[in-house]
């Protein structure tokens, strides 16, 4: 059986290599184009560079920590997490600045070749993640059996993501404010001009921001959700199958996906959305075919029935079809959201930072009212576990998630090559278009993003319960237990901590080793109780810090250190029975 998900994570890898063999194959056009595009790359690889010895420093005690607490197992799939998600990283970097030129000379011959460029360059990183991931996850267990040291490897995607998205928010942002500073402050010059020579660090920005940061931080909740489910399916069921059931619909989704990646091109009416519509839509429906016969095999083993395991599945594919359709209503003129903030700047600045504060906090309302829905109809189907099917059904199409992501940040950087060089109006139009649907395509990979974070985060607190109880120690998680009821107001606090250490700060290290400091110091403290007090509180003070802080800064960076206080607790249980 465990053949079947190393066969998916290697098709998946192989096309990732054949999408960026093709890409590569393309002009990358000349001159000026060329010069902006390497210097691009060149300045992302120095950058990654130096967070990458941060987090190898790092890395290393951690390594030997665990060596000596835990295991060597424990420690060697630490060390896999930090290399995979790195590496995904470093290659994701590669694949987007080597496709901005190519994008850009491909829209000198029209919308069409330059946006399934654009999108194949996406798609490329996106199934380099899911076939990593899922290689990682079922090659190590595989070898080793053991899922307390897959524990360990979720830690290690964790710790990497901290500092991607930490690191890179705030280098995207300071970059991209300091260049709309300096064009037009100081130099009444557009901030995308190339006499402005913060220009560079900005695209840079999108590099590493957008598209390193959201692959580590999606890659992270993958893998984690990946063996939180292996975890509880193992303690919830006396039998193999709730264990292999995670790979098993992972690998589903990655043959359902890879035909989808060719639906994405213009029709008729040169719609650029409607393309990603019909590739979402179509990786729905053939995730919904392929999921059919797998449950209905499995179904049996997990003392579930066929059609309530069916129906998770189908809650969990509309969960991110309802996703895109929210993030496309958010930016756009026709729903009025961007048009209110612009009519309430027509008076002064303090208008249009109230009204934008006030859609701001009206902006989790929807996600709030998504993750209860979902959590509602899988605990009545399922229990628990459905609700772990839930998420992970949602997780199977996360490389379309990903090609989104990856094609806004290409998208944004090649429109600001073009006019930084100064193409025709036709091709700066074509760019533009590109980039008005890579705003709303990054958006719906942060909302994705803050969903997937909540319920990751959930199933590795259940994961967390259900593994005390497993080992003898039968106690109560109750509102009227004091310690659990101070964890839970710790919990609220963390979120807002955090965002105030990053937004307060320039430095990596003290932030991104607070999530693994505070749930260590609460369960010596409070003890489990009080543990599972303070996660619970993070999940759901961390959802409406998520979507209420400003993007990039505070917001996103957030989502990864909400997993990881999950992921350290889930590791120290066997220290607290």
């Amino acid at each position: 059986m465990f053949l079947f998900p190393i066969a998916a994570s290697l098709l998946a890898i192989v096309f990732s290599l054949f999408l960026a063999r093709k890409i590569k194959a393309t002009p990358s056009g000349s001159g000026k184009i060329i010069d902006i595009s390497q210097t691009i790359q060149e300045e992302a690889k120095a950058y990654l560079k130096k967070q990458y010895q941060t987090i190898g420093l790092v890395s290393f005690f951690i390594f030997v920590i665990l060596c000596l607490a835990i295991n060597f197992k424990a420690a060697l799939g630490f060390l896999l997490g930090v290399i995979f998600s790195a590496l995904i990283g470093y290659l994701g970097m590669m694949v987007s600045s080597q496709a901005n030129p190519k994008v850009v000379e491909a829209a000198k011959k029209g919308l069409d070749p330059s946006l399934k460029l654009a999108f194949r360059s996406g798609a490329a990183i996106g199934f380099l993640v899911v076939g990593m991931g899922l290689l990682a996850v079922s090659g190590f267990y595989f070898l080793f059996k053991d899922l307390d040291a897959l524990v360990a490897l979720g830690f290690g995607g964790s710790l990497t993501s901290v500092f991607s998205r930490l690191g890179n928010g705030i280098f995207s942002k300071t970059a991209a404010i300091n260049a709309n500073l300096v064009g037009k402050a100081k130099k009444d010059i557009p901030d995308d001009d190339s006499r402005n020579l913060i220009t560079i660090a900005a695209l840079v920005g999108n590099n590493v921001n957008d598209c390193v940061g959201s692959v580590a931080d999606l890659f992270e909740t993958y893998v984690v959700t990946l063996v939180a489910a292996m975890l509880l399916g193992h303690l919830l069921f006396i039998n193999q199958v709730a264990v292999f059931l995670p790979l098993i619909l992972a690998s589903m989704g990655i043959f359902a996906s890879i035909p989808v990646t060719f639906l994405v091109k213009i029709g008729g009416k040169m719609n650029i959305i409607a393309a990603f519509y019909k590739a979402l839509l179509g990786a729905v429906l053939f995730v919904t075919i392929g999921f059919f016969p797998a449950l209905k095999e499995l179904a049996g083993s997990l003392d579930i029935s066929f059609v309530n395991l069916y129906l998770l599945s189908f809650l969990g594919l509309m969960i991110v079809v309802a996703i895109f359709f929210a993030a496309e209503r958010a930016p756009t003129k026709k729903y009025n959201s961007l048009g209110s903030i612009a009519s309430a700047s027509e008076t002064e600045n303090k208008e249009n930072v109230i009204h934008g504060l006030m859609r701001r906090t009206r902006s989790t309302i929807l996600l709030v009212i998504l993750i209860c829905i979902g959590i509602l109809i899988s605990f009545s189907l399922a229990g628990l576990y459905g609700l772990t099917v839930t998420s992970l059904v949602m997780f199977s199409l996360i490389e379309m998630i990903v090609s989104f992501a990856v094609f806004g940040s290409i998208a944004d950087n090649t429109l600001a090559i073009a006019e930084a060089v100064g193409l025709p109006a036709e091709v700066c139009e074509t760019t533009a278009a590109l980039d008005t649907v890579g705003n709303i395509m990054k958006t719906v990979t942060k909302i994705y993003a803050l969903v997937s974070t909540v319920l990751a985060s959930l199933i590795l607190f259940y994961a967390y319960i259900q593994e005390i109880r497993d080992r003898g120690l039968m106690i109560q998680f109750l509102l009227d237990d004091y310690k659990v009821l101070t964890g839970l107001f710790l919990g609220g606090l963390v979120p807002s901590v955090f965002a105030r250490m990053v937004t307060g700060t320039k430095k990596m290290i003290i932030p991104a080793l607070t999530p693994i400091l505070i749930p260590i110091l609460t369960a010596i403290i409070l003890g489990p109780k009080g543990l599972a007090g303070l996660l619970i509180g993070t999940i759901v003070s961390g959802l409406i810090e998520l979507g209420d802080f400003p993007k990039g800064v505070a917001g996103l960076t957030i989502s990864p250190p909400i997993k990881t206080l999950n992921v350290v607790a889930l590791l120290i249980v066997s220290f607290l029975v």
